[in-house]
């Protein structure tokens, strides 16, 4: 390896130098020899590291420059170095075409490594045939690895199965990342019923991967029944209907320690979404600039109740009430918005609409209201009518 000077020329503020190799494969032979923490192998032939920064008036870059080499002679090379490494924590593999085979000595090397935490694996080929070798990794006594990242690596239902099992076995990971993957409901089905005897995965990711209402509802059951020790779900980007959406609704009222549910962007999103878009704005073969992103959750009494329940999970101020703070003013404004859900449909309890009532009859009444219709009051998440607007000025 060697260091280039890279001071631009003029006006010299500081020196700067990037290391330099001949290959990517001696690029992380230099930097396990270096002590790094933390190695993004890119495709192109550069290693970020955690190493660099400033020695008195000169700065080295982080990432070391070398040219590219097979994803094969990658994964071999790092498998050498790791085995007996014990600075790495973080590694990311990312877009070097591994298949299962040629992930192989990685995967076996790793589970002899104690130090490594977070192993970033997505777009590659690993497909199912790939997740039987990271799952025996996984439970590997002698492994460290916490996060399993593997976003689109063609991992299907079988994938998903070997994953579980690890998952059911007493296995110490924290997190598990599977979007953008070929789950369907099978997949998420078995990761579910992994949930009902896991108690140490925190953290799971099922997006986008073309699940519907009846992997919605496995789900549903191991968070609302069984589960209380996973703190965030995403199955945003998903095939799941009204059914599903209820049945996860349902699960947040029953589980207290969830603190994140990810469900944009599926049916009632996407349907809303193209309701909004006028095909006649766009020229031809253009796409609305809204229709890339992720539209918000569908505004229904499953989705409020997950917001409301998350929203108590996290301990959020917003959603509770304390009297002390209701000032007369701000009570009023509540009653208005709760009023404006009794007429609109939204709720079906009645409200006295007589606006002279004293303060706490106010605060009862509002409190009678059901818990979904309760929280879109407070949260001022429904149009207000044309003749309470102006009260919103002197919220307190």
């Amino acid at each position: 390896m060697e260091l280039v000077d890279t001071t631009a020329q003029g006006v010299q503020l500081h020196n700067s130098q990037v290391m330099v190799s001949p290959s990517i494969l001696d690029s992380i032979n230099t930097a396990l020899q270096l002590g790094a923490t933390a190695l993004t192998v890119h495709a192109d032939g550069d290693l970020k590291t955690d190493l660099g920064g400033w020695v008195d008036t000169t700065f080295t870059s982080d990432t070391i420059k070398g040219s590219p080499a097979p994803g094969c002679d990658v994964a071999r090379t790092l498998a050498e170095g790791l085995r007996t490494n014990t600075t790495v924590r973080d590694l990311y593999v990312e877009r070097h075409g591994l298949t299962a085979e040629e992930l192989r000595p990685l995967a076996e090397s790793l589970a002899y490594n104690e130090t490594l935490v977070k192993l970033h694996l997505g777009q590659n080929k690993l497909s199912d045939a790939g997740c039987p070798l990271l799952a025996q990794t996984i439970r590997s006594p002698l492994s460290g690895v916490l996060a399993l990242h593997l976003p689109r690596c063609c991992v299907g239902p079988q994938g998903a199965a070997a994953l579980a099992g690890v998952l059911t076995e007493g296995s110490t990971l924290h997190e598990l990342h599977l979007g953008h993957n070929r789950l369907g409901d099978d997949g998420a089905a078995v990761l579910a019923r992994a949930l009902h005897v896991n108690e140490v995965l925190r953290v799971l990711c099922l997006s986008s991967n073309s699940i519907g209402d009846r992997g919605a509802t496995a789900c549903a059951e191991a968070l609302g029944s069984v589960n209380r020790t996973l703190l965030k779900l995403e199955l945003q980007s998903n095939k799941i209907g009204s059914v599903g959406t209820r049945q996860l609704a349902w699960a947040c009222s029953m589980n207290m320690v969830i603190t994140t549910l990810k469900v944009q962007d599926n049916l009632e999103d996407q349907e809303r979404m193209l309701q909004s878009l006028n095909p006649c704005d766009l020229p031809a073969g253009a796409c609305s600039e809204r229709a890339w992103r992720s539209p918000p959750i569908a505004a229904s009494e499953a989705a409020s109740t997950m917001r409301r329940q998350i929203a108590i999970n996290q301990r959020d101020p917003a959603s509770k009430i304390s009297p002390a703070k209701l000032t007369r003013t701000s009570l009023r404004q509540a009653w208005a918005m709760a009023y404006h859900l009794v007429n609109s449909g939204k709720t079906s309890t009645v409200i006295d609409p007589a606006p002279e009532q004293p303060e706490q009859k106010l605060l009862l009444q509002l409190c009678d209201l059901p818990s979904d219709a309760f929280r879109v009051v407070i949260d001022f998440a429904v149009p207000v009518p044309h003749q309470y607007t102006p009260a919103l000025a002197h919220i307190v």
